[in-house]
């Protein structure tokens, strides 16, 4: 797992700031071959994701992917996070491209962005209003509105700044104008959390971190917020994740409160980084950056992977305390016909339970109960010729720990 240290955050903020206060000019502008129609001409993805971006929108020599994309909800805008490293002034603002006559513009540098570092977007108000991060004076978040279908100048989105936080180069609202972002404490971005802003009388508040059921021990940054606030979905370095970086996703309860995190699992996450959610104006497809194949690129799937989760998740007992449960290693073999092996690691002797859960979220299967287990490794055999075809949940439960949430794949018998 590696680790971002703020000597390399600062080094970044650093060479960024010294480049961004040159004339607009100068930054290269991208114009790829022609490229046509809805989601540039690609067919929409299934429940395994694949890669979006064709090639002429793909990381190369000249610049990569830094962050999030996003459509407008007509699809005839298109918005990229992306980053000219050799740039001069600075490369990181956000870009974009406008579809006429079923054709594609090329790259170009969004008008709200300005002259300033910008990236992180989030657009609200049916695609008529942006907010980004930027290094402008004044604040680090802003705000565009659309004027008669032009964007307007930048405004600041002031609000009371925690001291001793910093906060990262992404920002997510939603319709109710709370702001979901991350800071950081300490010495290093493994201190980072999810907090929330809300606004009150016209006026953003001081963030409030959100609970243990989000928030872990470890890095948790990128939140990308429904606009409904159904669900968050966000990207971790958390103990038991399959690669360097995995997506989460949360739940938002009828009380308001949210749901134990959940890991997407594979094939979404990988042993590599996966990270910048978002999903979709019409909620069809979830969008991600991966870096499973070397460079680091969009990709896309069916948003529907979502709607088993969601039932598990709100089935899951809450998290009452911050401390990580067991770590889970992937089950074996997986996909599985007649039984898998559920791996994972504890870091004291302990009694755990494990129940199993359909795709509905209802009960399923024998549970393991009250079992006392050593601290270390160890691998429990699960029948599963018993179960139908397709996905299928479990739920590992330790006194004093958050429950961890797992994922068996079952092929036909």
């Amino acid at each position: 797992m590696n680790k971002i240290t703020i000597s390399d955050y600062l080094l970044m903020w650093s060479l960024l700031s010294c480049l961004c206060l040159s004339p607009l000019q100068s930054i290269p502008q991208q114009a790829p071959a022609s490229l046509y129609g809805s989601w540039f001409g690609q067919t929409p993805p299934g429940t395994v994701p694949v890669l979006f971006a064709p090639p002429e929108l793909q990381s190369n020599t000249e610049w990569f992917w830094h962050g999030g994309l996003a459509f407008s909800p007509d699809g005839t805008e298109f918005y990229m996070d992306i980053y000219y490293p050799n740039a001069n002034p600075s490369g990181m603002r956000v870009r974009q491209m406008i579809m006429s006559n079923n054709e594609w513009s090329p790259i170009q540098t969004a008008p709200f962005a300005g002259e300033y570092v910008s990236a992180g977007m989030s657009f609200t108000d049916n695609g008529n209003t942006v907010y980004w991060v930027s290094d402008r004076p004044e604040s680090n978040f802003w705000k565009s509105s659309k004027v008669n279908g032009i964007w307007n100048n930048a405004a600041p989105v002031y609000y009371q700044y925690p001291a001793g936080l910093g906060s990262g180069w992404r920002l997510s609202v939603a319709n109710s104008e709370r702001i979901y972002a991350h800071f950081f404490s300490g010495g290093s971005f493994d201190e980072c959390d999810i907090y929330t802003i809300d606004r009150v009388n016209g006026q953003y508040l001081t963030p409030q971190k959100m609970s243990v059921s989000i928030n872990s021990d470890s890095m948790d940054i990128g939140a990308f917020i429904d606009p409904d606030e159904e669900y968050l979905i966000f990207e971790s370095n958390r103990a038991g994740g399959l690669g360097k970086t995995d997506l989460y996703i949360s739940f938002r309860k009828p009380d308001n409160s949210w749901t134990l995190a959940g890991n997407f699992g594979y094939p979404v996450n990988t042993d590599s980084y996966e990270m910048s959610p978002s999903v979709s104006a019409d909620k069809q497809f979830l969008f991600f950056l991966s870096e499973r194949d070397g460079d680091r690129n969009p990709y896309w799937v069916s948003a529907s992977i979502m709607d088993s989760m969601r039932m598990v998740l709100l089935s899951v007992p809450p998290a009452t305390v911050r401390n990580e449960g067991p770590i889970l290693y992937p089950n074996t073999p997986n996909p599985c016909e007649k039984q898998t092996f559920i791996r994972f690691r504890l870091s004291e002797r302990t009694t755990l339970s494990i129940n199993f859960f359909n795709q509905l979220g209802q009960p399923e299967g024998s549970p393991v109960t009250d079992r006392t287990f050593a601290s270390g490794e160890h691998s429990i055999c699960i029948p599963t010729e018993h179960l139908l075809p397709g996905i299928h949940y479990y739920v590992i439960q330790t006194s004093g720990h958050k429950p961890v949430v797992g994922k068996i794949s079952v092929m036909g018998n």
